[in-house]
């Protein structure tokens, strides 16, 4: 069963006699939201035209709820909101303009369009800025990044862009005049294509006036789709030349931003093509101060625009080299592959001053650089870094001496001698923080010729006192041979722990071992290692 209020406000809307819409009209002003929400559900029912134009001027000030209840019903009152358009006072008119805007009523276009070119200055405002506003939202709902909405709703989007392309393109032909305002060459230019119809007419089939008034809003207008338009046209052959003028002539920084963005990793052979003809770019030409302002991420983007460009091989250079200079890490690793017009003696110089930086990540950014520049000494440099008081640093040094590690200097054991694998013992310890664990594993090795080596480089290396515990238990290995190569290599560790363990093999089988342990804890020979040799068989 219904509540008394519900069937009281459903009684009334029904009714068509003017007491029952004054009753709905004076709910409105009740303070109570849910008599307030009943109210504008009855009248939105209601077929009261008068009603519905009441409340279009009271919209401004209903709430929340009632608002959005308006605006999903806005149909309802359509009648109501032409007659808004066409004879209300400010307030009405601007509270029709929001719920025709906000209701994504594109339908309603021609008429704003035609009312705006006979109204007078201050409502032609009012009704263009309502123009703007749709076309921003069909462009909104056209080139969201919502994978959801592209795909539910991408069709319906498409149809509206085509009817507003041809709505603004009958207005600009047939109303204002023949002087249709910026905000209509603006739209045209937002919502269509390089190579769609209203812009191809607007850009070269116009009167001489609205090309130049377009041309100027290709330069100076920063809305994405004009922006999207002029790149979108460098992939089209033969663009309009007002286009790559633009594009050439334009330096405000939203611009710049979205054509680094939107540049393809790999440009198309039109793309290549157009890129070519900008011989001049005023952003790059002389360099500007907009250079400065590109985030770090589209810099390695601003080396491959320089790269299919047609500015003179001196700005490129110049950019180039200001890149290795001032760049991000990613900007400077890119323009030092990329283009191949700063001499080596250059890039040599700049990564030798990135090295003095007060900067940790411009230090680091030079070491990385080191070995592809051939920098004198650059072994001594990184291995110098590796005890920078910056983690940057250290990190970018390690990663330049990969080379270094167990594994692989185990390989060359055989070739060092003695000073040699000492101080590659102690560039071990600073470019491989894990080479404990790896030498301890090497040390378990199942294969005991890889047990004996390991235990031979901790020897040669100076590594004894980082893996006692992996040498002690080659103490207890089934193979005689790398027992007695434990007991040698753990010569030089002189602790009880260490001793005691030596000594529980002075009664070992194999009398190489007891000769070899007898000598480590003879009084003559405490802390002093004894030479570790590649065993022969016992």
């Amino acid at each position: 069963m219904q509540e008394p209020l519900a069937i009281t406000f459903d009684h009334l809307a029904r009714a068509s006699n003017r007491s029952a819409v004054e009753v709905l009209l004076h709910a409105l002003s009740v303070p109570l939201p849910e008599i307030r929400f009943r109210a504008v559900k009855a009248i939105l029912q209601s077929p009261s035209t008068r009603a519905h134009f009441v409340l279009i001027q009271r919209f401004d000030e209903l709430g929340e709820d009632e608002g959005r209840l308006i605006l999903a019903e806005h149909r309802r009152i359509e009648a109501a909101l032409r007659h808004a358009l066409q004879h209300a006072d400010v307030r009405a008119l601007q509270n029709a303009l929001e719920i025709i805007v906000a209701s994504g009523s594109y339908g309603m276009l021609p008429l704003l369009l035609g009312n705006a070119a006979e109204a007078e200055p201050e409502t032609r405002d009012r009704l263009l800025m309502a123009v703007l506003r749709m076309v921003d939202s069909i462009y909104e709902q056209l080139h969201t990044d919502d994978g959801r909405k592209r795909a539910t709703g991408r069709t319906q989007a498409e149809a509206h862009c085509r009817q507003a392309l041809l709505d603004l393109d009958q207005a600009c032909a047939h109303r204002f005049d023949n002087q249709p305002p910026d905000e209509i060459l603006q739209a045209i230019l937002v919502l269509g294509t390089a190579d769609s119809a209203a812009v191809r007419k607007l850009l070269w089939q116009a009167p001489q006036e609205y090309r130049v008034r377009a041309a100027d809003q290709l330069q100076i207008s920063t809305h994405p789709g004009i922006c999207r338009l002029l790149c979108d046209g460098l992939g089209m052959n033969y663009p309009h030349p007002r286009m790559l003028e633009a594009i050439a002539k334009r330096t405000d920084m939203p611009f710049i931003i979205h054509l680094l963005r939107w540049l393809p990793t790999r440009l198309s052979a039109t793309q290549q093509k157009n890129f070519r003809q900008l011989e001049q770019i005023a952003w790059l030409t002389p360099y500007r101060d907009e250079l400065a302002m590109i985030p770090p991420a589209l810099q390695p983007n601003l080396v491959r625009l320089l790269a299919a460009s047609g500015l003179k091989s001196d700005t490129k250079r110049e950019i180039q080299e200001w890149l290795l200079r001032n760049g991000s890490p990613e900007g400077r690793d890119v323009a030092c592959e990329s283009l191949g017009l700063l001499n080596s003696d250059s890039v040599r110089s700049i990564v030798s001053e990135e090295l003095n930086s007060t900067l940790p990540q411009d230090q680091a950014w030079a070491l990385r650089r080191v070995r592809d520049v051939d920098l004198p000494d650059a072994l001594a440099v990184l291995v110098e870094q590796l005890d920078s008081p910056h983690e940057v640093v250290q990190e970018a040094a390690r990663s330049q001496l990969q080379g270094f590690n167990v594994e692989r200097l185990l390989d060359l054991l055989d070739q060092m001698d003695p000073q040699a694998a000492l101080r590659a013992g102690i560039l071990l310890r600073k470019t491989d923080p894990a080479f404990a664990m790896k030498l301890s594993r090497e040390l378990a090795s199942p294969v005991h010729r890889r047990r004996i080596r390991a235990a031979y480089g901790a020897q040669r290396f100076g590594l004894q006192q980082d893996v006692v515990r992996g040498l002690m238990a080659l103490l207890e290995d089934p193979d005689p041979i790398v027992r007695r190569v434990g007991v040698e290599t753990l010569a030089s560790v002189n602790t009880p722990v260490v001793r005691r363990a030596i000594g529980a093999l002075a009664d070992d089988s194999s009398p190489r071992v007891r000769e070899v342990v007898a000598k480590v804890l003879g009084p003559a020979n405490v802390n002093q290692p004894l030479p570790v040799e590649w065993p022969q068989a016992d």
